[in-house]
This record gives structure tokens, sequence and C-alpha cells, in this order.
């Protein structure tokens, strides 16, 4: 019987040590790094006098927002970076007995910057960079930037209202406030 006790005694001991553990249930907070805004862009004077309000969309990609594992609690800035598009439609102008359409301006930008979250579910973003614009049949350097607020009336939803700048080489600077709807993944 001691003989029997001594063989399955160590058997039992390994049964404990390579046994399955229990499965640790982790509970991961789902952060969302990348949007896509669209939305009216409105011109102001000069450029309203000769352009309709148009359209912007943008993509921006936001690094190190919110990690919720930080003993610190969470980062309350970040990087971004953006690639965006507008085009504004050209007015037409009657000019004595003649008329006039303005060409449509169309931009395309990249732009690096900082984020900033204050409180939950606010933001604001700051960036800057270069772009290429588009308008009489002839391509131009700009320098723009962009400040946006942004408001999450849902998980995946966002309000985001924005100032923009745009300046060429031997041009005034043209802004616009926009009106945006975005969507995080």
């Amino acid at each position: 019987k001691f003989f029997v006790y001594i063989l399955i005694s160590p058997l039992f001991l390994l049964q404990t040590v390579f046994a399955q553990q229990p499965t640790v249930t982790k509970i991961s907070i789902k952060t969302y790094h990348q949007q896509i805004t669209a939305g009216p862009v409105f011109p102001l004077r000069p450029f309203s006098e000769t352009h309709f309000p148009g359209i912007t969309a943008s993509y921006i990609r936001i690094m190190g927002k919110l990690k919720k594992k930080d003993p610190d609690g969470p980062k309350k800035t970040g990087w971004i970076m953006a690639a965006s598009l507008s085009y504004f439609p050209g007015k037409k102008e009657t000019i004595g007995n003649g008329s006039y359409r303005y060409s449509g301006y169309s931009l395309l930008d990249l732009q690096g910057g900082r984020a900033w979250y204050p409180v939950q579910k606010t933001g604001f973003l700051l960036r800057t960079g270069p772009g290429l614009g588009y308008y009489s049949k002839i391509f131009r350097f700009t320098i723009t930037g962009q400040l946006q607020g942004s408001y999450a009336i849902s998980p995946k939803t966002t309000i985001t209202p924005g100032f923009s700048f745009i300046k060429e080489p031997g041009s005034d600077a043209l802004w616009s406030p926009s009106f945006q709807l975005g969507f995080l993944f």
C-alpha cells in the first residue's frame, strides 16, 4: 500500500502543475485613432466675392490618443497628421456687356500638428503644413493651417467646427470657417 501511495502521489502533483489555469477576463477599452471628416466650408472676404461655399474632406490620424492603461491617467495631448481635399466653385460675374466665370479652386494639403483633449468628449486640433492649390489650370504651392474643435456626439461620431488658413506666395491669405461631421475608426 505504501508503495502504491509513493507512485500515485507524484502523478497527482504533476497533474496540478500542468493543469490549465483559470482564464482571467481582461477588459480592454476600445480607442479609435483615425478619423474621416467632411462638410461645408465657407470662404470669407475677399475670397467669398469670387467663390461660392465649398466642401472639404479630411483624413486625420491621431497618435497616442487617450491611452487608458497609463498609471497616471489618460494622455491629454497627442501628435496628429492629416490630409485634406477642398473645393470651392467659382462665381459668375457680369462685367459691362459680358460675363466672366471664376474657375473653381481646389486644394490638397498634408498637415501635422498637435491634439489637446481638455475634458472628456472634447478636443482641439491645431495643424499646419504644405498644400497644392489648383486654379485656372495652374498648380500652386501653398501654406495651410487649421484649428478645429471636436465634440463626440456618440462613441464613433464627432462634430468638428474649424477655421482654415490658406496662403499662396504673392497673394493675400484666404480664411474659411467650416463645419464638419466626423467618423472615428
